[in-house]
C-alpha cells in the first residue's frame, strides 16, 4: 500500500531491476512472526512476517592474533631463563 502512495506503479516499473538473494546478503531484517488471521472468520490459517527494520549487517572486526613473544631476538641474545616456580 505504501508504494502506491509514495510511488504508484513501483512494482510494475520495468526499469527497476529485480532483487536477487545476493542483493540482500549483507542485510539483516528485524521482524516477528504473527498469526495470519482471516478477518471474516477469525481463523488462523497460517503465519505472516511483520517487519519494520532492514539494515546493513555490521562490519566484521578483524580478530587480533596473539603471537608468543620469546623475549629475545634470535642471533642477538639468549632466551630468558624459565621462571622458577
Amino acid at each position: 500500500m505504501l508504494t502506491e502512495v509514495v510511488k504508484p506503479g513501483y512494482f510494475e516499473d520495468d526499469t527497476i531491476p529485480e532483487l536477487t538473494a545476493e542483493d540482500l546478503e549483507a542485510f539483516e531484517m528485524i521482524c516477528r512472526i504473527k498469526p495470519k488471521k482471516n478477518p471474516t472468520t477469525g481463523q488462523v490459517p497460517g503465519s505472516t512476517i511483520d517487519w519494520e527494520i532492514m539494515k546493513p549487517l555490521p562490519k566484521r572486526k578483524t580478530a587480533a592474533v596473539a603471537v608468543a613473544d620469546e623475549g629475545f631476538v634470535e642471533g642477538e641474545d639468549e632466551p630468558d631463563p624459565p621462571a622458577p616456580f
